[in-house]
């Protein structure tokens, strides 16, 4: 379900890690990083090298936020990789999770997308700014609403907002907004973002199967990293089978019960009614 990594201190990554995470989640790869004073963003559908090479060679020593992209809703595309544009170029979102009530079955714009779309909406009625984003009051109330949803904020200065910081991994001042996306048990098949669908596949099968309605009310927290993994591919499977993704995952976010616990902002926001 998508991972991102904030690397707040640019230090290296563990390249077999990250080739896991690709391989886990590989419809699109983005990156952002703030620099004289704007948010600069490369984003799209690259293979794992390329990105490697790019990252290897631009980030020793800075800053910067990693998204690697498991399509939930619309299109498997450049546009649809994070981050997403809130302001221009001064305030983006990654996110990791499922927003169930933008995931309306668009055929081309992503949950997350949507959502965007929302925020912005709303700082241009003057309901939200960008400042309330990296406000600790409203990031506790943010993470109240977001169930198990991760978001990372970013603006042209730098200042990152995380939503749900417990929820992932400090490992070596590198958040990671889950650990199972690294865990690298083997390899599916699954054709990478833009690719056409008749090219060849990536690695092997799954080799362990996993009944989702057996996980005890819904509790992907009591799965470890290689059953966690285990079920992603197994939903990816899912989709390239029938085709059509929103039947998988609704069946995911039936299981785990989450259809409440994510970030409303379909009613009218009032900082001063909610906060």
């Amino acid at each position: 379900m998508c991972l991102i990594v904030w690397n707040k201190a640019g230090k290296s990554l563990d390249k077999e890690k990250m080739q896991a995470a690709f391989n886990h989640n590989n419809d699109g790869v983005g990156i952002m990083w703030a620099e004289g004073g704007e948010v600069k963003v490369v984003k799209g559908c690259y293979t794992f090298e390329s990105i490697w090479k790019f990252l290897s060679e631009n980030f020793e020593g800075v800053p910067h936020a990693i998204h690697f992209r498991m399509g939930t809703q619309g299109l498997d595309n450049d546009d649809n990789c994070h981050p997403y544009e809130i302001i221009k170029k001064d305030l983006y979102i990654m996110h990791n999770g499922i927003l169930t009530e933008f995931s309306t079955g668009d055929a081309v714009k992503s949950d997350t997308w949507l959502f965007a779309e929302h925020l912005t909406k709303k700082i241009n009625e003057g309901k939200l700014s960008k400042e309330d984003l990296f406000n600790p009051k409203v990031i506790k109330e943010l993470e109240t609403r977001a169930g198990w949803n991760k978001f990372l904020f970013m603006d042209g200065q730098g200042n990152v907002s995380l939503v749900n910081e417990s929820a992932g991994s400090w490992i070596n001042d590198v958040w990671y907004s889950n650990s199972y996306s690294m865990y690298s048990y083997s390899s599916y098949s699954h054709r990478i973002c833009g690719e056409d669908e008749s090219n060849e596949s990536i690695g092997n099968t799954k080799e362990i199967e996993i009944d989702i309605e057996s996980i005890p009310d819904g509790d992907f927290d009591a799965l470890d990293d290689a059953s966690m993994a285990t079920l992603l591919s197994q939903i990816r499977e899912s989709e390239e089978e029938y085709g059509w993704k929103g039947e998988s995952w609704a069946d995911v976010d039936d299981v785990m019960n989450r259809s409440n616990a994510l970030v409303n902002f379909n009613a009218d926001f009032d900082l001063d009614e909610d906060f």
